[in-house]
């Protein structure tokens, strides 16, 4: 670039000295060539290579254990329960400490006028510090019934989505059947007696 200093100068390298005569000139003869590669056929490489992959699967490296240890073992127990039964009481404790905390309570006052209750919180840290205790069969089987009872509470406390919908207990036959012709001039005569009186 135009603002930086130029390379430094450096000093011309001195020719070496010419040979005399005790010294006889180094010999320049190229080494010998490789020898010639044996022509294997197709199925000797392909024999060759499979040989070696076999060798390669078959060895175990001797850093890997070939034993699954207590810790590896215990972690696939865990993430073999399905979602449902699995307990965190650190999330559980985490959100019983934001709903007893200042910017909880505050949110809930602005939103709702009143302060939060967290019991459920607390339940729900005690359940799973209980539940931890018992063993992961038993614990697993405490969280299935605490869900269905949860399920069955909050269907029985209040409004939920089937309230507005209903479920559909048949599939919907023959829902894009018919004439829309027919259809579309319902719907016009419909739309043009709704917007008459204003101008």
């Amino acid at each position: 670039m135009f603002w930086s200093k130029p390379p430094p100068q450096t000093p011309e390298a001195t020719p070496p000295p010419p040979p005399t005569a005790s010294t006889p000139p180094p010999a320049a003869a190229p080494p010998p060539p490789p020898p010639p590669p044996v022509q294997q056929s197709r199925e000797a490489l392909a024999d060759a290579e499979l040989a070696a992959l076999l060798a390669e699967l078959t060895s175990t490296p001797p850093d890997l254990p070939t034993t699954p240890s207590a810790a590896t073992t215990s972690a696939l127990d865990k993430t073999s329960l399905p979602p449902s039964t699995q307990l965190n009481c650190v999330t559980a404790f985490d959100e019983l400490f934001y709903c007893y905390s200042l910017g909880s309570q505050f949110l809930n006052v602005y939103r709702y006028g009143g302060l939060r209750d967290c019991s459920e919180k607390g339940a729900a840290w005690r359940f799973c510090l209980k539940a931890r205790v018992r063993g992961p069969d038993a614990a697993a089987q405490m969280v299935r019934e605490r869900n269905i009872a949860l399920a069955a509470r909050w269907k029985e406390k209040g409004r939920s989505s089937e309230d507005v919908w209903m479920v559909r207990k048949a599939p919907v036959e023959g829902a894009f059947e018919g004439d829309f012709e027919e259809l579309r001039e319902v719907l016009e005569r419909q739309g043009a007696g709704v917007g008459e009186g204003v101008e």
